[in-house]
Parts: structure tokens; C-alpha cells; sequence
């Protein structure tokens, strides 16, 4: 069953500081989020990526209506951090996902415009 691709998430244009720290997700909580995203049928793959400047959450899914509440909720969990991601955070799907992927790869959406210290992250 073909799904598409979906992202949810914040970097630092142009999401403010305080925003981005309420979006955070911390190395400790990384991979029991990802377990919870994908141990349901909505979401076939799943993966973070989050830095200082940049939180975004990257999913497979058959509906990508449902698949993308499900981000917006785990990545928005809390009064607050559901606020801020209603309010700042970047959705795509499809083909600009991967355009978006490839260009803060590439390091064209770094705080350092040619900056790749992503990829070793």
C-alpha cells in the first residue's frame, strides 16, 4: 500500500527561540517517539530530526490527513508546545518534503547558509 510523505516541525527561520525550545525534542525522548509513531497502522516510517536550530518529524503515511494530526500531536504535546506548533510549524508533503530534506542537507536552510554539520547529525 503506497503512503506519502509527510513532514511537521520548526527550524530557525521562521520559527522564534522561545517557539523552537517548546518544539525541542530531547535526545532522551527521540526514540520512544519514534516507537509510538510507527507502533500504530498510520505512520509505516517515521524519523526526527532535531538539533539546536531545528526540530522535524518525518513520516510514511497511508492517510496523510491522519498522519499528519499524529505528528502535529506528538511533536505539539503539552498546552504550550501545541500553541507554538499550530502557530509556527512548517507541514509539507509529498515532493516538497524531500526538496525541503535535500536543501537542509545541503545546507542551504542552516543558520550558516553551505553549513553541513547536519549530516553528521
Amino acid at each position: 500500500m503506497p503512503g506519502e510523505l509527510i513532514l511537521v516541525g520548526g527550524s530557525h527561520s521562521p520559527v522564534p527561540i522561545e517557539s523552537r525550545e517548546h518544539l525541542a525534542l530531547p535526545p532522551t525522548r527521540v526514540e520512544d517517539v519514534l516507537t509510538t509513531l510507527v507502533a500504530g497502522p498510520a505512520l509505516r516510517e517515521a524519523f526526527a530530526l532535531s538539533t539546536c536550530c531545528r526540530t522535524e518529524l518525518y513520516a510514511v503515511a497511508p492517510d496523510a490527513d491522519e498522519g499528519e494530526s499524529l505528528l502535529r500531536a506528538e511533536l505539539g504535546g503539552g498546552a504550550n508546545r501545541s500553541a507554538d506548533l499550530a502557530r509556527v510549524a512548517r507541514t509539507a508533503r509529498g515532493r516538497p518534503v524531500v526538496q525541503h530534506l535535500l536543501r537542509v542537507a545541503s545546507g542551504l536552510e542552516s543558520i550558516a547558509v553551505g553549513e553541513v554539520e547536519i549530516l553528521g547529525q
